[in-house]
């Protein structure tokens, strides 16, 4: 799915105007919603975009990509509550390994 394939190139255009200092500088609050919103929402629709290419027949199901998807979801939602309490808290590192490993699994499908 050619979608897909433009999900990497969204995710950079997505965080552009806020590394770039084309804009005004953001708070740290701003910051942290736009790192873990972007991971989250390619993630969640790189995993939807599968999930219909399965339905039509036209990708296998993969078990061990629905339980990586599962901790994604576990890691993410820890994420956003830890960072509501800590603004200066860093997005961890194995959510954004999860999420770059499960949008390659996707992609690697060939749909």
């Amino acid at each position: 799915m050619k979608f897909l394939r433009l999900l990497p190139l969204f995710l950079c255009l997505s965080v552009f105007p806020v590394t770039s200092g084309m804009s005004c500088k953001p708070t740290q609050q701003r910051v942290t919603y736009n790192t873990l919103a972007t991971i989250g929402q390619t993630v969640n629709t790189a995993y939807a975009a599968y999930l219909d290419q399965v339905v039509a027949g036209k990708a296998k199901y993969s078990q061990t990509l629905a339980q990586d998807y599962n901790k994604f979801q576990g890691l993410y939602n820890t994420a956003v509550q830890a960072a509501s309490m800590n603004l200066q808290a860093p997005t961890p590192t194995d959510l954004e390994g999860l999420g770059r490993s499960i949008i390659t699994a996707i992609n690697t499908l060939k749909l």
